[in-house]
């Protein structure tokens, strides 16, 4: 019951690749796990905050410029977002990213009704970028084991 891949020159041995996972509604106060990306998912609601984080596993939203529901949800046929500078698929970032084919069918996307806000492990869409005092909605992923 394994299998054997290689991918981008590592040869990894281990169960069938995870299958994704289904669309989780985020709402501010709760935690959420993930077992098929092993991430245990955190959402709260911060007035003025002024932590800057550097990493790809903290996220920071104005609140009033989110349109509809946050969802959590795996990537879609037509997403695209705009880390570098211009709009690319997200097919086309993992491939640059080097993500293995195995992770990115449970590689978490945050989005809401407008489209993808933040891609776990590569960034937040450039127009989702906060500034200045605003009040927040923070999204925290954690590893789990």
């Amino acid at each position: 019951d394994m299998t054997a891949r290689m991918e981008y020159g590592v040869l990894t041995f281990g169960a069938e690749s995870a299958e994704g996972f289904e669309p989780l509604v985020l709402e501010a106060g709760r935690d959420y796990i993930v077992p098929s990306a092993g991430l245990k998912v955190t959402v709260s609601e911060e007035d003025a905050c002024s932590k800057i984080y550097k990493t790809f596993n903290t996220f920071l939203f104005k609140k009033d410029e989110v349109c509809g529901n946050i969802i959590l949800r795996t990537r879609m046929f037509g997403d695209k977002i705009n880390i570098t500078g211009c709009n690319k698929d997200l097919k086309k970032l993992f491939i640059e990213r080097r993500i293995p084919k195995s992770k990115r069918g449970i590689t978490p996307v945050i989005a809401d009704d407008r489209g993808v806000l933040a891609v776990y492990g590569l960034g937040a869409d450039k127009k989702t970028l906060f500034s200045g005092r605003h009040r927040v909605i923070v999204i925290k992923f954690e590893e789990i084991i």
